[in-house]
């Protein structure tokens, strides 16, 4: 129950948070196809990879990508946090 009640409080950060997530897998499965992923790719891309990152959060901010209250179903949370 504890746990339900931090998500419902803070509903911006986890939404930020299941965002991140979804855009570093992104990143991880599309290096993982190309051939040394870990002695070349990561290294050399880590970097602009964590400024967009930070740059995707800011403005998805910014636009109210994260307002949870601007929804009226679920769906669309989950549609926004896709997209």
């Amino acid at each position: 129950m504890k746990l339900k009640h931090f998500i419902y409080k803070n509903n911006a950060l986890f939404a930020i948070l299941i965002d991140i997530l979804i855009v570093s897998f992104s990143f991880l499965v599309f290096a993982w196809y190309k051939p040394a992923t870990f002695r070349v790719i990561l290294p050399k891309y880590s970097d602009p990879f964590i400024a967009f990152l930070i740059i995707w959060v800011v403005v998805s901010f910014i636009m109210g990508k994260y307002n949870m209250l601007s929804f009226k179903k679920s769906s669309h949370m989950i549609i926004s946090l896709s997209i």
